[in-house]
């Protein structure tokens, strides 16, 4: 619950007090003071569920204050291969991700209308090869690794943290499923074995078959009526009979690996994700010809339950809409997704696993607001006019009262995606993506008022010195271009690198006088420092012997005289690569000072205004930022909260907070002083 919703409700009952009590303070009751008191108190308590519906599932980290954006529907593990299940009655969702194929691995429990985390403290911190809920609504069964030779069969009920274990003995399993009736529990071996369980636990059969190395999100599913088992074998698909562990049918597939097998609501017709495309074969004929939907490798699919609509996605993020009976494309690129897809049991909507998960409205295909404001890669930030912009590399670029946590407004680009923005002035906002343009927004209008092209390749970074009139920016293409802001007119240009056939993303910064900016590429793995006003390099020094990393940082200390980056050293004998904060006088580029930062490659880095410390981010599996200290060259902090990487940091104006912008789609506020006290 917010803190409105408490003060309104602290409010409201110690008016109900004095009011309803007889004679209150001064005067009795009036007549209507219990039918108004009720009504004011029912306005608050609906008032203040809804706010705790929209906290819900967003706990602080310490010494953060707020987030900007939400963890609802946030998998911690928010890597591909996740399995998307929602619950036979539609209240519940879960999401579970191996960590095989070098993934986070994690199982989360989510409460649908709300968002709300419901996952079991048991499951936070497992690597998990299968989920699968029951038909009761509120208990599924989870097959996930114990160590490298074994791993676990549990029933759970949510709310509840103790589970059900099957005992299986030393078993390792790749997937489990549930039946629609309930009756039936199916896991899958990695030793060629499905083994059969009744709804207690108790072990029925035991099926031997021709099986492969399962790379399967969903490895095994049941017919609708509960009689057969489909499988992933070696040859293909294996349909057995569940009630004496025959096999009915086999159907040869000649294809890559399967990544997924859904029995689709006719009961008759096997759907699967495969290396070589989705494919759709009849379980009932004996030699059927498989029908291909999609000619791209397909990480998952899945049939809405009346059958009408085929939803894949393939390994690019793409995912595609078909109609299942003519086999049309009804909807292309309707939202990324990193594999997993599930309708919900009424069909009124379909969640997509990407960094987040999404939910689509069924037929329009549009998606359902949830509160969590951004669905993709967060881009910078930057101040205008006391609030803060962020970016995404999806549609979204919003403007924050980072004070209060609230969204104020939103643009839209025409790209869909942005990599950085740059303040021009209180009124205008430059951003830009991964296409060539850079777009001039005027802040009143909200509308583009400008497009600069220049780059041949995509602008990956841009700056702006307002002193001078200039706007900078750098490029996939190896070039830094500089625009006079007046005339919207290019005035310099500066190859720096050749074009690569990978797009890393450049680092830009400029000097506080703005007479200076910097640009780190780590093409080059190189420096370069350049007049703003007519490009002339001052001059550049190279940051390491071989290429180390896909970020370049760089930053300006406050008085303009010293430029930070990041040098990185690899010991050739031990093969560890050691990162160093090193500071170089901006005029002649000489190294001024440098300290170790560890092994881990770093994201960004930024100086508080008042330079006092420098926030690191480094590419660590804790996804932690660090505050170090300038003046005494340690670490006196580290923040903890985020659930993948930190490529943007930026310092409020007055150096009191730190704004850390996340790959989890969140912002989290930092308090500076209370985080590095001692």
């Amino acid at each position: 619950m917010s803190d409105l919703a408490r003060l309104l409700k602290c409010v409201v009952s110690v008016w109900l007090v004095f009011t309803l009590t007889p004679g209150g303070l001064r005067r009795p009751a009036p007549r209507n003071s219990l039918k108004s008191a009720v009504l004011l108190w029912l306005i608050v308590t609906v008032g203040s569920s809804r706010l705790a519906a929209q906290d819900a599932g967003d706990p602080l980290p310490q010494h953060a204050l707020r987030r900007l954006g939400s963890t609802r529907f946030l998998p911690k593990s928010n890597s591909a291969l996740v399995r998307l299940e929602f619950s036979s009655d539609g209240k519940y969702l879960a999401s579970a991700t191996s960590g095989e194929f070098g993934g986070t691995p994690g199982i989360q429990i989510w409460e649908r209308e709300t968002g709300k985390d419901l996952t079991p403290a048991g499951l936070k911190d497992v690597d998990p090869t299968g989920i699968s809920w029951g038909p009761t609504g509120n208990r599924f069964i989870t097959s996930h690794r114990e160590t490298d030779r074994k791993s676990a069969l549990c029933i759970w009920t949510v709310g509840n943290d103790d589970p059900q274990p099957l005992n299986t003995g030393e078993m390792t399993f790749a997937g489990v499923d549930w039946s629609p009736a309930g009756d039936r529990i199916a896991a899958r071996s990695w030793d060629d074995q499905v083994i059969l369980f009744d709804d207690k636990g108790k072990e029925l059969h035991r099926i031997p078959f021709a099986g492969k190395t399962c790379r399967s999100s969903h490895a095994l599913d049941f017919t609708p009526d509960g009689r057969q088992l489909a499988v992933d074998s070696r040859n293909g698909i294996q349909i057995y009979n569940v009630s004496d562990a025959t096999l009915d049918v086999e159907l040869k597939v000649d294809a890559k690996d399967v990544f997924g097998i859904r029995i689709l609501p006719d009961g008759k017709t096997v759907a699967l994700a495969t290396g070589d495309g989705a494919l759709l074969l009849r379980i009932d004929e004996k030699s059927p010809a498989p029908r291909k939907f999609n000619e791209k490798g397909a990480i998952d699919i899945a049939a809405s339950r009346n059958g009408k609509w085929l939803v894949t996605g393939d390994f690019s993020g793409g995912t595609v809409v078909w109609d299942r009976v003519t086999g049309e494309i009804v909807a292309k690129g309707v939202y990324p997704t990193h594999g997993g897809i599930a309708f919900a049991p009424d069909d009124s909507e379909m969640a997509l696993s990407s960094l987040r998960i999404s939910f689509l409205k069924t037929g329009s295909w549009e998606r359902l607001p949830t509160g969590d404001v951004y669905c993709g890669r967060l881009s910078n930030g930057q101040f205008v006019n006391g609030q803060l912009w962020i970016g995404e590399q999806g549609p979204a670029i919003q403007e924050w009262n980072f004070e209060t946590g609230q969204t104020l407004r939103s643009l839209t680009r025409r790209s869909g995606r942005t990599s950085m923005l740059a303040g021009i002035d209180d009124k205008q906002l430059a951003a830009v993506g991964g296409d060539a343009e850079i777009d001039i927004f005027d802040l009143e209008t909200g509308q583009v008022t400008a497009t600069l092209s220049g780059h041949a390749r995509g602008t990956t970074a841009v700056v702006c010195s307002k002193q001078q009139r200039r706007l900078i920016s750098a490029g996939a293409d190896g070039f830094v271009r500089g625009w006079d802001l007046d005339s919207k007119s290019q005035v310099f240009e500066d190859q720096v690198a050749n074009p690569s056939r990978w797009t890393f993303p450049d680092e830009l910064a400029i000097s506080p006088n703005g007479e200076q900016f910097a640009h780190g590429n780590a093409v080059t793995t190189q420096v370069f420092v350049h007049q703003v006003n007519d490009g002339s390099r001052d001059w550049n020094v190279q940051t390491s012997k071989k290429f180390q990393a896909t970020f370049l940082p760089v930053a300006f200390m406050p008085n303009s005289r010293q430029v930070a980056s990041i040098v990185s050293k690899t010991d050739g004998q031990a093969e560890v690569t050691t990162r160093s904060l090193c500071l170089w006088d901006s005029e002649s580029g000489k190294e001024q000072k440098r300290f170790s930062l560890g092994t881990d490659a770093i994201f960004a880095i930024a100086i508080s205004p008042d330079g006092r410390f420098v926030a690191v981010a480094p590419f660590a599996r804790d996804c932690s930022v660090q505050i170090w200290s300038l003046k005494l060259r340690k670490c006196v902090a580290t923040l903890r909260g985020h659930f993948d990487g930190v490529p943007s940091l930026c310092f409020t104006p007055d150096s009191k907070k730190l704004i850390t912008m996340s790959h989890d789609t969140t912002a989290l506020v930092w308090d500076v002083e209370a985080a590095v006290q001692p």
